[in-house]
């Protein structure tokens, strides 16, 4: 391997990398930092598309306070007489649940039908609950992303054997784990029989339930499927732009009306979009100048050893081989490297501001950064070989 040719690359790049190891370290960081934003932009256009697609309820009305029904029923009558006006066929499922302080921890808990109802929504299997038992739900993805504290919270929690109320004691008779994190909301979730659901409610104090019952009214619509993105003119968004704004956020509570959230994220996440992108681009044609300075100002003294070893016999083929090795190296090995690092710190970025974790954003981002270094390295190829076939004997 160490002969002719070989040789001769192999101690230039020797060399060079010896000369050059700040501006290697200049072009990996920018080229890594430039290859996580753009991951971290592909990651935001799919955690937006997948929010909707996966939110199979079309609105969702959230009162601050559960004791305060005749106010904020009103919304919801307002809600429906839109939905009946122009004949939109619905389905309204309440959630209630409770945030409860056990002898042993604090669980969020519902009732097994409000659970079940909401599970077959979300294509998740129900579960059957007995009285004075319960089932403790858990999202291992969320787990992992929580911090020491909280993390040793919900540790607790799952080595519990069971649940001391006030006048009363629950059985844990099973610990599920599921993805909930996008769907219900929680961390944690506690599921009792709807027997023992109210029991536990009634036994508050008035100014208890105030504070630590909560009920969602969610609408399902049939008619408006989530697998197809909305635009400005589809039903849902035509539709749920008629909801009066003191009902969407009123003072007794708030719309969640998903299409118009869609939207209104989508906009954000363009603008984010071409932000980040134009600071990638920048990025990308700052290392390819750099390389290009750096060929330039070489250029002198390569030509000067060509033009001497073209003398002892060393030809156009091959010096054109020994360049393009070495320039290869120069513009592709900071990537590689720049490759391995965004993979490592995107997944941890991305766990700290709560999108989903996965490879394929971060391989679009450096599949596209190594797409863009092909072309470069292909037009300052042509440029450098011409200059240097020029002192060849």
């Amino acid at each position: 391997f160490r002969k002719g040719i070989n040789m001769l690359w192999i101690s230039e790049m020797a060399y060079k990398m010896k000369d050059n190891a700040r501006m290697f370290f200049i072009i990996t960081v920018v080229t890594a930092m430039a290859c996580g934003f753009v991951s971290l932009i592909v990651s935001m256009g799919n955690e937006t598309r997948d929010l909707y697609r996966k939110n199979p309820y079309a609105i969702t009305y959230t009162p601050f306070n559960e004791q305060d029904q005749e106010n904020w029923k009103k919304d919801i009558e307002e809600i429906e007489q839109q939905l009946e006006s122009v004949g939109v066929k619905y389905e309204k499922h309440v959630q209630h649940s409770l945030q409860y302080t056990f002898k042993e921890t604090s669980f969020t808990v519902m009732k097994a039908s409000d659970y079940n109802r909401y599970a077959a929504d979300y294509g998740l299997s129900t579960i059957s609950v007995k009285n004075h038992e319960a089932i403790t739900i858990f999202n291992s993805k969320n787990i992992a992303q929580l911090h020491n504290d909280s993390k040793k919270a919900v540790e607790h929690q799952q080595s519990l054997s069971k649940l001391t109320a006030k006048s009363t004691s629950f059985k844990i008779a099973g610990i599920e784990e599921i993805n909930l994190l996008d769907r219900f909301g929680f961390s944690s979730l506690c599921v009792l029989s709807d027997e023992d659901f109210n029991g536990l409610a009634a036994s508050l104090t008035k100014e208890e339930q105030g504070m630590d019952l909560s009920v969602l009214i969610n609408y399902y619509i049939p008619s408006w499927e989530n697998n197809q993105l909305p635009t400005e003119k589809s039903e849902e968004i035509m539709i749920t732009k008629k909801i009066p704004e003191t009902v969407v956020h009123g003072e007794t509570g708030y719309a969640m009306l998903r299409g118009l959230h869609y939207l209104e994220a989508e906009q954000m996440y363009r603008l984010i979009q071409f932000i980040f992108l134009f600071i990638a681009i920048l990025f990308s044609l700052s290392t390819v100048s750099f390389l290009y300075f750096k060929l330039y100002t070489d250029l002198q003294q390569d030509q000067k050893i060509y033009h001497s070893l073209s003398k002892i016999g060393l030809s156009q083929k091959e010096m054109n081989r020994a360049a393009t090795i070495q320039m290869f190296v120069l513009f592709f090995l900071p990537l590689i490297v720049a490759a391995i690092g965004t993979l490592v710190t995107v997944a941890i970025i991305q766990g700290q501001v709560g999108l989903t974790v996965t490879f394929s954003p971060s391989l679009i981002a450096v599949g596209a950064f190594g797409a863009a270094q092909v072309l470069y390295f292909i037009f300052v190829r042509i440029l450098y070989l011409r200059q240097l076939n020029r002192v060849m004997v």
